[in-house]
């Protein structure tokens, strides 16, 4: 029964893990957007 759990758990992290390395690149390109934005706007 435990190993039910065990497995559950690290699936768990492992979909975490796909998700969050999936997103950061999204995240830095977006923050890179806006610093350049900021920037045009400053005259």
């Amino acid at each position: 029964m435990e190993w039910i759990f065990l497995e559950s758990l690290v699936a768990l992290a492992i979909a975490v893990a796909i998700v969050g390395w999936t997103i950061a690149p999204l995240r830095k390109r977006r923050k890179r957007e806006r610093s350049r934005s900021a920037r045009a706007d400053k005259p």
